[in-house]
């Protein structure tokens, strides 16, 4: 990939941001290596500026003239859009979000799109069909788009987000941002006790990437609006990390610890209900 969530955190290098992809993508053809290395740059999920109803989903403006020739450079390259997408910071910030929703843990209440007539039963479907939206709008619905993956013309779209995940342990109140503490291995006992981050928790993140890996894997990964989609996704991440600066949840996103223990399992295999 050519950087990570580039508008967001390097706005000053989004005018450049397709001009390098492109230039990798010309290193990989000179070695015949352009059809075996698939060329992104994930984008993060606030560069939409509406996400709900999801079928009115929309970039915002001032990203647009980046985004649709970097759709235009997936198409002709036959790579992914990808986007990363965390249900999690929606769950944290709107406290009218319900838990269950945000986990994709039924049964829960639901939202409803009323312009589509869809009804959604998980945060993540809303956020990747909000995805499917903002680049149709663009006029690029033939365009790879992982996040949304791929989308060929009325063909069989594919989605892939770059980064989805759940913290096992969030801010808290009243602690240190920066830095931490107390032993990363004692993230577990604590977590009753976090409430600055709310839903940050071991119990929650496993509950997601459970959700996650069983979406995946029972092959039922459409969404309402496209009931037909393909989904690859990435889990963030393999390892907590530890010396990672900001608030607590951002070192505590991994599935083991950085000494090679458990956080919590996740079943990478199929579970028949």
């Amino acid at each position: 990939k050519v950087g990570n969530e580039v508008f967001q955190q390097r706005p000053d290098l989004s005018s450049s941001l397709v001009r390098a992809m492109q230039n990798v993508y010309d290193g990989l053809a000179k070695v015949g290596l352009a059809d075996a290395i698939k060329v992104s740059s994930p984008v993060a999920f606030d560069a939409l500026d509406v996400s709900f109803p999801p079928s009115q989903g929309r970039f915002r403006g001032e990203l647009q003239s980046y985004i649709r020739p970097m759709l235009d450079f997936h198409r002709r390259t036959g790579s992914d859009f990808t986007v990363n997408i965390y249900p999690y910071f929606a769950y944290r910030d709107n406290p009218d979000i319900n838990l269950d929703y945000a986990l994709g843990r039924l049964p829960n209440p639901g939202a409803f799109d009323d312009k589509s007539g869809k009804s959604y039963f998980s945060l993540l479907d809303a956020q990747l069909d909000a995805v499917y939206s903002a680049v149709d709008a663009l006029g690029a619905t033939s365009t790879s788009t992982d996040t949304v993956g791929a989308s060929q013309q009325r063909v069989r779209r594919k989605g892939s987000t770059g980064e989805s995940g759940w913290p096992s342990r969030g801010e808290r109140p009243g602690g240190r941002s920066s830095t931490m503490k107390r032993s990363d291995t004692d993230g577990v006992a604590l977590n009753a006790s976090l409430a600055e981050e709310r839903g940050a928790s071991v119990e929650n993140a496993k509950a997601f990437n459970n959700y996650l890996v069983q979406k995946v894997l029972s092959g039922n990964t459409g969404t309402p609006l496209h009931p037909d989609v393909d989904l690859d996704v990435y889990i963030f991440s393999l390892f907590n990390e530890n010396r990672k600066p900001g608030p607590a949840s951002e070192r505590h996103y991994g599935l083991f610890y950085p000494h090679g223990t458990k956080v919590y399992d996740v079943p990478f295999r199929r579970v028949r209900r």
